[in-house]
């Protein structure tokens, strides 16, 4: 495959730190009011795509609420990013420490909590190293990439005084926890069919199409630490395309399931109430991108809930026709939310309905722009973990538990693909097998 070369570190920086510079600007005096010793200070790991987006997303919420934060510790095993993480912190904080390895930040007893932004497939050993090192933690989604990983992080976090927040920030929406209500309540009937779905595609030559994000030109065997890399994965030779883009590949991501479905899976889960479904099965392929992936471009699972309903999900990266949302479907009317910002209350046809049953349409709407919502989400899921941090409350919005099971069905989703057979939720082990 070749390689895709993007931005140099400054022009990378350049583009990237800007909105943290406007939050850094508006931020400063809070900071000052309420001293050093009222700032709750954090530690990154894993400063790239969406750790840099999280630490701007974290400075952003402290402009607006004004609690304030500062990252004194930046982890990478990538240099470039190591020392762009470094950069973009100190616009806000005073000083902030480059680290090569994330145990070294960890041994940084003035950091109070991580954000953990790395692949996919690192997530449960740098877990099961903050929590050790008493650390909370913000770990972006999926919490871990096997129910077996998934298991040892909720024992160790249940042993903690840790808090944990997993970044499946719908939960901090609150047109899910109305839409759960419309439920709870029987305003739309009896619910026995649910949908999700997100959908991309790419203009012809566009960069980042397809997780085939842009490579710094800076990148190379001097620069990345490719051992360190790998964890529970098999070797590989060196190869940045891996390094940057590891979404492709099944050794570092469930792909579909673990970046987009569990967004729409763990919504779905908010307001059925509901947790893992009692069997799952999958069908995918590689039918647009056809670039030495491993992990389909195209994808379809059918998760059946003992609560008594099914759910539908879908994606592609050939069509956006629909970008992404759910649907909730019951016998007197559906709900609709498209992307999480509207909501739509459908109600069935007059002549099916109930004699006497009458459903009002609701159309609701909360953010002008998608961009807006989408920040604003994120924004709040961290707003709700420093909240925690500050009250010693272990119940997040979405708590170690529920980001385990979020992970879970994506794996059980993918190995159900993957061996081309329908699998069952085993409660007793918690786990999954063939049915």
């Amino acid at each position: 495959m070749t390689e895709k070369k993007g931005m140099t570190r400054r022009e990378f920086m350049s583009r990237t730190a800007k909105t943290a510079a406007i939050a850094a600007m508006t931020t400063g005096p809070a900071i000052n009011v309420l001293g050093a010793n009222d700032t709750m200070q954090l530690g990154l790991i894993g400063y790239g795509r969406r750790g840099s987006f999280l630490m701007d997303q974290t400075h952003r919420m402290m402009a607006k609420s004004k609690k304030p934060v500062e990252f004194i510790g930046v982890a990478d095993i990538f240099e470039g990013w190591r020392d762009m993480g470094k950069d973009a912190a100190e616009r806000v904080a005073d000083k902030c420490a480059g680290y090569d390895h994330h145990m070294k930040l960890l041994e940084n007893k003035d950091i109070v909590g991580v954000i953990i932004a790395t692949p996919e497939h690192q997530h449960a050993k740098q877990m099961l190293d903050a929590i050790a090192a008493g650390k909370h933690i913000y770990a972006e989604k999926p919490m871990v990439h096997t129910v077996e990983e998934g298991k040892q992080v909720v024992k160790a976090a249940n042993g903690s005084s840790c808090i944990i927040q997993v970044g499946t920030h719908r939960r901090s929406v609150d047109l899910f926890y109305e839409a759960r209500d419309l439920v709870k309540s029987g305003a739309i009937g009896e619910v026995t069919f649910c949908e999700g779905w997100w959908h991309r595609n790419f203009k012809p030559g566009s960069k980042d199409a397809a997780w085939r994000y842009e490579i710094p030109e800076d990148a190379n065997e001097n620069t990345i630490n490719w051992k360190e890399f790998h964890y529970t994965a098999k070797p590989a030779p060196f190869d940045t395309g891996r390094y940057f883009q590891w979404r492709c590949y099944e050794e570092y991501s469930n792909g579909i399931g673990s970046d987009l479905m569990v967004h729409q899976i763990d919504a779905i889960n908010l307001v059925m109430g509901t947790t893992m479904p009692k069997s799952v099965v999958s069908s995918g392929a590689t039918y647009k991108w056809k670039d030495g992936r491993t992990n389909p471009d195209t994808w379809s699972s059918i998760l059946e809930y003992e609560e008594g309903f099914q759910l539908n999900y879908h994606s592609r990266f050939s069509n956006c026709n629909e970008e992404y949302g759910i649907k909730i479907c019951g016998t007197l009317a559906t709900i609709v939310i498209d992307r999480h910002f509207i909501m739509d209350v459908i109600p069935e046809a007059a002549y099916v309905l109930p004699e006497g049953v009458e459903v009002k349409p609701l159309h609701k709407q909360t953010h002008q722009r998608p961009v807006d919502s989408h920040n604003d989400a994120v924004q709040k899921h961290i707003e709700n973990w420093y909240d925690c941090i500050l009250a010693k409350k272990k119940e997040t919005n979405c708590d170690v538990l529920t980001g385990h099971y979020g992970s879970a069905i994506a794996h059980m989703a993918v190995a159900a693909y993957q061996q081309k057979c329908e699998l069952v939720w085993d409660k007793k082990a918690e786990n999954f097998k063939k049915a």
